[in-house]
Order: C-alpha cells, then sequence, then structure tokens
C-alpha cells in the first residue's frame, strides 16, 4: 500500500460505541487538516486482543466516508507506530504525533497541521471530538435511507420509545465492573413513566433474560427475539423517537445521531463507581434528561 503524507492512522478499540468515538475523531481531524478521507488509515488488528474481544462493527457507517483504508496489514512504519503504543507519552515518534487524549486531540485541532502524520491511539470519549452537525445529519440521514424497509417494518409512523439496558461485560470483565455501575432497574421503571405516553415500546440489551423480562413486564418488545444485526439493532435504537439509554456509548451514539426535534433521551446520572468520574462526565448531554438513581 502507498501511502501519501500527511495521514490519519486510527488505532480501534472495544465495541460499536467506541469505535464510533476513534472514527469521527479521525474524521474530525482530516477535516480540521483539510485531508481527503484517503488518507485515513483504520487499524482494527487490536480488536480481538482485548479482555473482551470485538470485531470491526462499525463498516456500516465508515463505508458512508469513500476512500478510507482498512488494511490487513500495514507498511512497517505504520505497523510499528501502533504496536509500540507509545502514545501515553504524547510525543513525538520519528515522522508521526502520537494522540492519545482528548485534551492533546484538542490541541492539535486548534493549532492545525504541526507533524507530518498522526497516529490516534485513544477513546476521545467527548462530545467535542465527534461529529460535526453536517456530518452527524449525513450519518442520520444515509443509515435512515439504507434502512428503510427496517424501519418501515417495525416503526412504520407510530411513534416509538427504545430503552437500552447494558450488562455484559460490565458483569463479566474484571476492568469493567470495577469502572462502570450495573445501572439499576428501578432508573429504567422511573425513566419509563417520565417518557411512556403510548408509544411502540422496544427493549435492547445484551442480556437475553433480562430484556425478556424487562419487555414482558411493560408490554414491549424484546429486540433479541428479532434477530437482528448489531447494525439493525444500532439503526433501529437511533430511530426510535424516545430513547431511554444506559451508561453506554453504544446507546449514547443512537441517542447524539438520532437527532433533536420532538425526539426526548433520558440518561443516568451516574455512569462510574467512581463520583469523581460521574462529576466530571462530559457525555451528559444539555438536551438529556439526567435521573439519579
Amino acid at each position: 500500500m502507498t501511502l501519501k503524507r500527511p495521514f490519519i492512522f486510527v488505532r480501534l478499540a472495544g465495541g460499536l460505541g467506541n469505535q464510533l468515538f476513534q472514527f469521527s475523531a479521525s474524521i474530525k481531524l482530516a477535516q480540521r487538516l483539510c485531508l481527503p478521507h484517503s488518507n485515513i488509515i483504520i487499524d482494527t488488528r487490536a480488536l480481538g486482543s482485548y479482555e473482551t474481544k470485538r470485531k470491526y462493527e462499525i463498516g456500516f457507517i465508515s463505508n458512508l466516508y469513500p476512500g478510507l483504508h482498512v488494511p490487513a496489514q500495514l507498511p512497517f512504519l505504520e505497523s510499528y507506530a501502533s504496536r509500540v503504543r507509545l502514545a501515553v507519552l504524547d510525543r513525538r515518534i520519528g515522522p508521526f504525533e502520537l494522540i492519545s487524549s482528548v485534551e492533546h486531540l484538542s490541541k492539535v485541532l486548534a493549532n492545525g497541521l504541526r507533524a507530518s502524520s498522526y497516529v490516534l491511539d485513544g477513546y476521545f470519549q467527548h462530545p467535542n471530538i465527534v461529529f460535526s452537525d453536517v456530518d452527524r445529519k449525513y450519518v442520520f440521514t444515509m443509515l435512515t435511507s439504507s434502512k428503510h424497509y427496517l424501519i418501515d417494518k417495525f416503526l412504520g409512523n407510530q411513534r416509538s420509545m427504545a430503552i437500552h439496558i447494558r450488562r455484559g461485560d460490565y458483569i463479566t470483565s474484571k476492568f469493567a465492573k470495577m469502572l462502570f455501575r450495573s445501572i439499576p432497574i428501578e432508573y429504567y421503571d422511573a425513566a419509563y413513566k417520565t417518557l411512556w405516553s403510548g408509544q411502540k415500546v422496544f427493549v435492547f440489551s445484551d442480556d437475553s433474560e433480562l430484556s425478556s423480562y424487562y419487555a414482558s413486564k411493560i408490554g414491549g418488545i424484546d429486540v433479541r427475539k428479532l434477530n437482528l444485526s448489531l447494525e439493525d439493532e444500532f439503526c433501529l435504537l437511533m430511530t426510535c423517537d424516545d430513547k431511554i439509554i444506559a451508561n453506554s456509548t453504544f446507546s449514547w451514539w443512537a441517542a447524539y445521531l438520532g437527532g433533536r426535534s420532538n425526539k426526548r433521551v433520558v440518561c443516568p446520572k451516574r455512569w462510574y463507581k467512581n463520583n469523581k468520574l460521574n462529576s466530571s462526565n462530559s457525555l451528559l448531554l444539555p438536551f438529556f434528561k439526567v435521573i439519579d438513581i
């Protein structure tokens, strides 16, 4: 593969929501540096190496940006820059500027081009790093257009509500369960009472027993029983009018992309077990109604 510098190399980690933060950071940086999408290189090799193994889950969104590279192998220097993982030092290695934090990326966005190439190796979970409003509307419009059959089948013209209950690695992963709260069912009960006004309700969860229980409890639809792909689940969640989200970047992105007009989002106030992290959580957007349970 022949690369034309400067390029932006982004190392993906985590699930769909985390991958979207990393990808949107690369798009935002490319726009700031006036670079075409063909200068973005997406590295998916580390996705299966973490405690919770993941796949490349954002292909249906990255495909909306023609020219992106998702190579199976990288040239030596690019491969080295990724594998040594020196981004935590926030310094330059040869021709690369390694960026691992929101603060570092924000400085680069403010100052413009200052290195021959960039390596993004972090989570970048901050609303200042996500797609511009133009890109947000573009992604929403393109996805809903491509999934019109799904939307017509399950939503039609009826107002709808999505409830996302996150468990998964919050229960099984040592690291995740030390960091994140498992949001109690009482939060979902309170949020449901706040939003429900006769809408069609869909329950999304990575826990089959819990999604089945809660869907039965409120007379909703257990999305796991629809046998949808992860891509289709995300698009359905994104398109629902009202959303009760979890402390999860998956449903956060669905709420963010889903727009503002005539739509409501309820969000838990405390995402983490550490209260200092809760007090500095920038993902609680102004249009979210926050419930503290």
